[in-house]
């Protein structure tokens, strides 16, 4: 007998059944969970009978009491109680609740935690963390499933879709495989990277460009705030630094956005505007679109999270390859029309503006699919964003590869590489290539350092590519004076700061800890930048103050998010209500830096009027004078 559970333990009772037997042949079995219990109260009775005195009767009384009773709450066990006749088997045990599990019924994993059997005797359970919006807790809290997973995700965990579904590029919902066809991407792929592309080689005013298309509500509504702005932008082209003023603001709008990418935690249980706004904002500027969990961009089926990941890099190299095409397009052009031949420099710029904005991309990417988590039982190490993948795969070797030559030395190319192209050592397009590759170049030029001095004169195609690329890595930093060092080589620093938080992210499993350093990081990461202002544009500098003081108040709003998740507790009631309500301020915060940008503009159509206002005052006051 294979008893279903019951809200009444009670499974058999039999009263005064002389003629029932439980022999060794029956087998009684409870649900999963349940101690099964036997009492057994036969008995026999001797009577006599009147008529026949030297005579007695022996009357089998049969009295069975069955039932089964579930571990208590807070203990769980994978095994059922069982008797085979009227013996129970004594090794079923009731163990302590793990980390990571709910037991008010039985057992069931929490959101974010997958269970696998370390243990067989008595079989026991230990919960692993999983990646965010991988694992959920099963609807029927009865069911002891402590491996349930998010959005038709299954195996070690559920790190891969389960069979007839494939990975969605833009979230962690899988898609069945007859409705992956979504060929729109491909063409809002290129639309997107052209649109960069162009972006980056005519290179807009990007703060006029916010401004005017983001807070396109504020508009002059005197004629002496037109005159004003007409008088601000003439004097930034009489300065000369629309170029580098506009880049130092670049690298802090994209710095900023990256990083918050690094710290959002927003899950499926947050509301649409933390949920989808605030990693749709971050992935724009992190050349890594997303979206809401909801299953969308599916364009091909056998999608996995290798494929996803290399999918999301080739979004940066699909936008050098449109700087190029665009220079090749020129070219034609120029040919068909008999006219000038169009300058590399703006191209090879732009192509280096790209790599240096998509290297925190091309880095999480890498270390991502280098993220390894243990399982037991057993010491195989497993992919943490994927764990039905055993390491070591051939093409880990190739990535940890990238790692060593890409990554990591991409650091030290940017301080000295840029040091050695100012001396005119190497040529922009060596520098160029040297992004893909650096760590064979560095130590080519190291060792060659001393013979690469500059003997040979720049041709004219030279010099202005080489002047177009430290516009580029030097632009917007303070140049040495007698009295300071200056900072030219603080696009470095800027890349040693992703890659610091690049790797908490990727290695540091553990949401509330990862959240915890990398606020700590970012703490950091501020003193550092107010110990040295590096642009040479003050108003630059304050405006990064201010984005790295809101990226340390998004790290203390997702820690305590993340301790949530770490903890396992479902946002539900008042929780809900209060990551509502972070997610909220989040959101504004976001739009905080735009703000920033316009009233920077104010400000510099204030300072720019002064003037002219004073030279109006001073002619009024001599027309009012007596003659």
């Amino acid at each position: 007998m294979d008893f279903a559970p019951l809200c009444d333990p009670m499974l058999v009772e039999i009263m005064e059944g002389g003629r029932v037997n439980i022999d060794n042949s029956s087998s009684i079995l409870c649900p999963v969970g349940s101690k099964l219990w036997l009492d057994n109260y036969s008995h026999e009775i001797v009577t006599t009978s009147r008529k026949f005195v030297n005579r007695s009767c022996a009357l089998d009384i049969k009295v069975y009491s069955i039932y089964c009773e579930r571990c208590p709450v807070g203990f769980y066990s994978l095994q059922r109680g069982q008797a085979n006749g009227t013996r129970v088997r004594e090794d079923f045990k009731c163990l302590p609740c793990p980390f990571g599990g709910n037991c008010s019924g039985n057992i069931v994993n929490l959101d974010h935690f997958w269970g696998s059997v370390v243990k067989q005797t008595p079989p026991t359970l230990q919960f692993y963390g999983c990646p965010l919006d991988y694992c959920e807790t099963p609807k029927d809290s009865e069911s002891s499933v402590y491996n349930g997973c998010h959005g038709h995700r299954a195996g070690v965990l559920c790190g891969a879709c389960a069979d007839g579904y494939s990975e969605t590029l833009f979230s962690t919902v899988c898609m069945r495989d007859e409705d992956c066809n979504d060929v729109w991407i491909w063409p809002a792929v290129i639309i997107y990277s052209l649109v960069v592309a162009i972006f980056f080689v005519t290179k807009p005013p990007i703060v006029p460009f916010l401004v005017e298309h983001i807070l396109w509500f504020r508009k002059p509504t005197s004629e002496d705030e037109k005159s004003n702005e007409k008088s601000s932008q003439d004097t930034q082209k009489d300065n000369g630094n629309i170029t580098s003023g506009d880049s130092g603001y670049l690298d802090v709008i994209f710095y900023f956005y990256q990083v918050i990418g690094l710290l959002v935690t927003s899950t499926t249980g947050q509301t649409v505007q933390a949920h989808f706004l605030v990693p749709f904002l971050t992935g724009i500027f992190n050349f890594r679109p997303h979206t809401s969990s909801n299953g969308f961009g599916c364009p091909f089926p056998g999608i996995t999270v290798v494929t996803k990941e290399l999918f999301a890099t080739s979004e940066v190299f699909s936008v050098v390859f449109c700087v190029f095409l665009i220079y090749g397009f020129r070219q034609i052009w120029a040919k068909v029309r008999n006219s000038h031949h169009p300058s590399l420099a703006p191209h090879l710029s732009a192509a280096t503006k790209v790599i240096l904005l998509g290297y925190g991309s091309l880095a999480t990417s890498a270390f991502k699919l280098l993220t390894i988590q243990r399982v037991l039982p057993g010491d195989e190490f497993h992919l943490f964003f994927d764990g039905n993948i055993v390491l070591v795969t051939w093409w880990q070797c190739i990535l940890l590869g990238c790692v060593i030559v890409y990554v990591i030395p991409f650091v030290g190319l940017l301080y000295w590489g840029a040091s050695w192209l100012n001396e005119k050592r190497i040529t922009a397009r060596e520098f160029l290539i040297a992004c893909v590759v650096p760590l064979p170049f560095l130590l080519y030029w190291a060792i060659w350092r001393d013979k690469r001095v500059c003997r040979y004169r720049e041709r004219l195609q030279q010099t202005e590519e080489r002047f177009a690329m430290m516009e580029v890595l030097y632009g917007p930093f303070r140049p040495p004076d007698a009295e300071h060092k200056g900072t030219l080589y603080w696009e470095s620093v800027l890349i040693a700061r992703r890659l610091i938080l690049i790797i908490l992210f990727a290695f540091i499993n553990m949401a509330s800890l990862r959240l915890l350093l990398s606020t700590v990081v970012c703490v950091l990461i501020a003193v550092h930048h107010m110990l040295w202002n590096p642009y040479k544009n003050n108003t630059v500098n304050r405006l990064e103050t201010v984005s790295l003081v809101v990226i340390i108040i998004f790290g203390l709003f997702n820690t305590v998010h993340a301790t949530f998740i770490t903890a396992g507790v479902r946002f539900w009631g008042p929780i809900k209500s209060y990551v509502d309500a972070l997610g909220w301020i989040q959101l504004c915060l976001l739009l905080m830096l735009p703000l920033a940008l316009n009233h920077r503009r104010h400000f510099c159509r204030v300072v720019s009027s002064c003037p002219r206002r004073v030279r109006s005052w001073s002619i009024s006051q001599k027309t009012l004078l007596p003659s």
